[in-house]
């Protein structure tokens, strides 16, 4: 049997209630309805939902819809899971709970694949992990070493020189960095939405190095990347 957590609450009807609904929805998922009786009361309070059962959903905010939808995928007792950025739903606590079901998950031998852009969650519960780059295979192997692979890959590694902390004064280094509104040339240390932004750096190596180019990257929560831009090469004289 396989369960898929993908789009949650897919198949959901906003005009029944959470208790249709969740019969609703584990008929889709392969449940029958003697199962589905079996799990209920496990379903909705897994969900934290009890008051509002027998509300209709459309009338649920989108974190009540999600916790729903992930109650009654994770109660269909899969032997393989997939899974697919759907982990940040509710909560701390609820978030927890989730987590919690996955290892459980994985304690009885059922099979995960786990599909995520949330790094930090890799090596918590993957046992191998593979990294893509366009449809080709950069990393099979360890989850740690494959976090710092795409680390580097979207150029939000903490250390993009190829080396370690300290560089040598053989290597290319930033000299100097500098932010600033383009169209007043005035330096600034915050930007709003909307506003233009340009950044000046000077980089020192010694003559004769190889070209390099510098990759500047915007990140959002897990270091997910939001923008990623690199510089044309630069040619050391």
């Amino acid at each position: 049997r396989i369960a898929s957590l993908l789009e949650l609450g897919a198949g959901f009807n906003g005009e029944l209630t959470g208790r249709e609904n969740v019969y609703l929805n584990a008929a889709i998922l392969g449940l029958t309805r003697r199962e589905t009786e079996r799990y209920f009361d496990d379903i909705v309070a897994f969900a934290e939902l009890e008051p509002f059962i027998d509300n209709q959903v459309k009338h649920y905010s989108s974190g009540q819809y999600v916790r729903l939808g992930f109650a009654v995928a994770v109660h269909v007792d899969p032997d393989i899971l997939l899974v697919d950025e759907v982990l940040a739903v509710g909560d701390e606590s609820f978030q927890r709970k989730c987590l919690a079901k996955i290892a459980e998950f994985q304690e009885r031998g059922c099979t995960i694949l786990f599909v995520t852009h949330a790094l930090d969650l890799v090596p918590r519960i993957c046992g191998r992990a593979v990294v893509l780059d366009h449809g080709r295979v950069l990393h099979d192997g360890d989850p740690v070493e494959a976090t710092e692979r795409l680390r580097t890959l979207l150029g939000t590694a903490a250390d993009q020189s190829g080396g370690g902390a300290v560089l040598g004064a053989d290597r290319p280094r930033f000299a100097r960095i500098r932010l600033f509104d383009p169209t007043t040339g005035v330096h600034k240390g915050h930007f709003s939405i909307g506003e233009p932004l340009a950044v000046d750096f000077d980089v020192a190596a010694p003559a004769g190095s190889p070209p390099v180019s510098v990759r500047l990257a915007v990140t959002g929560p897990a270091d997910v990347p939001l923008w990623v831009m690199d510089s044309d090469p630069l040619v050391f004289g």
